[in-house]
């Protein structure tokens, strides 16, 4: 039997699990809103004053490091 992976994983490393494609935090707040079958008349507001500099717009994972324990995306946004 295989250990999982975190017992596999070295401390100390990240690995991220993803689908390796950027998307946008819009898309990814729509897209779990739709798997959580939110209604559709859901809206996101932008309010620009409250943006700040550390703020994430797009989000990227690389999940090559992950893959080594046959980890694989099961859905691409």
């Amino acid at each position: 039997m295989r250990r999982p992976y975190a017992q596999r994983a070295h401390v100390g490393e990240v690995y991220a699990s993803g689908s390796g494609i950027q998307n946008d935090v819009m898309g990814f707040m729509l897209a779990t809103a739709a798997m959580l079958k939110l209604e559709q008349s859901i809206a996101f507001d932008r309010d620009p004053n409250l943006k700040r500099k550390t703020d994430v717009t797009n989000l990227l994972a690389d999940p090559t490091k992950i893959k080594q324990f046959g980890r694989e995306p099961k859905k691409d946004y």
